[in-house]
This record gives structure tokens, C-alpha cells and sequence, in this order.
């Protein structure tokens, strides 16, 4: 299966690096990630989204995806 998009869940804490906390295949998985971690995080500073994935690498070379 060829994905087109992946959510990631970070955190925008004020005055504070912007953290990857995780890369997942579905919103669902990114809303439990969020639901895990939420108490060890400042309220609202965690956020998720979809991001399209534009290239892909397998077996070392560089594919082309569609968005």
C-alpha cells in the first residue's frame, strides 16, 4: 500500500523547541498518541495534522509520490 499522507503529533510549548513526537499512518493513531502523552505536556501544547508525502525511498532510491 502506497501512502500519500502521514500525521505527525508535536508539541508548541512556549519558549521551547518544537518537539516530533510521532509520525503515523492514521488520525485515529495520532488522537491516541495525543491521549497517551497529553498529562506529560503544558494543556494546548500538543497538536497533530496530515502532511502529504511527496517522495518515498526504497531500496535507496528516491520515488516520487503523488500530493
Amino acid at each position: 500500500m502506497q501512502r500519500t499522507s502521514v500525521w505527525i503529533v508535536r508539541s508548541e510549548e512556549r519558549d521551547a523547541p518544537e518537539v516530533v513526537l510521532g509520525v503515523l499512518a492514521s488520525e485515529r493513531d495520532a488522537a491516541a498518541l495525543v491521549a497517551r502523552v497529553a498529562a506529560d505536556f503544558p494543556d494546548g501544547s500538543l497538536v497533530y495534522g496530515e502532511y502529504p508525502v511527496g517522495w518515498t525511498f526504497d531500496g535507496g532510491a528516491r520515488r516520487h509520490g503523488g500530493a
